[in-house]
């Protein structure tokens, strides 16, 4: 299956389920990825939950809606070291890379994923709901405005809306917050329609 320097070497039972997984994906009619943290733990973002997760380090009610908006100044304090700081670092690996390659090829028809990162985006992939929101971009709770996370300015904390001065939130989804609507209903509409999922 693979060659010298090729990466891991597979057990015979892996390599039997890779061929398995290969074969459904070329029979599907319509194929599906769905991804969470784990896929891009190689990239060097770590879990959320178990061992070695981010919330063994902090406190997740600082991401709480009720919390942020009460308290924004600690969550935007989290918000930039986790998020900020850290994310612009990360890059694809060869998972994201791999999923994008499929859809590029009409193996792979859309990717639903937990995450914020954008690692699919920037891998390649273009349909991609992201049910958990971005972290791409942040939105005026006040006046709904919209911006590139990239051209915040993070000097003062909150940062304030270049629109109204109103409280930045990054467009993602903080505990206590629903699903959006558009994101739910089109994961949905993905899960429904496909033969093959893909569950990374």
């Amino acid at each position: 299956m693979s060659s010298p320097g090729d990466g891991p070497t597979l057990s015979a039972d892996q390599q039997n389920r890779v061929r398995r997984a290969a074969d459904a994906l070329r029979g599907a009619r319509c194929a599906v990825a769905s991804t969470g943290a784990g896929i891009s733990v190689e990239s060097g973002i770590p879990p959320f939950r178990g061992p070695g997760g981010l919330w063994e380090k902090y406190d997740p009610e600082l991401l709480s809606l009720g919390r942020f908006l009460r308290e924004p100044v600690p969550a935007w304090e989290l918000i930039r070291r986790l998020f900020f700081d850290y994310l612009g670092k990360v890059r694809p690996n060869p998972a994201h890379v791999a999923l994008a390659r499929l859809e590029a090829g009409g193996r792979l028809d859309a990717v639903v994923t937990q995450n914020i990162d954008g690692l699919h985006q920037e891998a390649g992939s273009r349909t991609v709901h992201e049910y958990h929101g971005t972290s791409a971009e942040l939105l005026c709770l006040d006046c709904g405005f919209r911006m590139p996370t990239a051209r915040a300015d993070l000097s003062t904390l909150p940062p304030p809306c270049p629109a109204c001065s109103g409280l930045l939130k990054p467009d993602f989804i903080f505990f206590g917050e629903g699903i959006d609507a558009d994101v739910h209903k089109a994961a949905c509409e993905a899960a429904e329609q496909c033969d093959v999922m893909l569950v990374i």
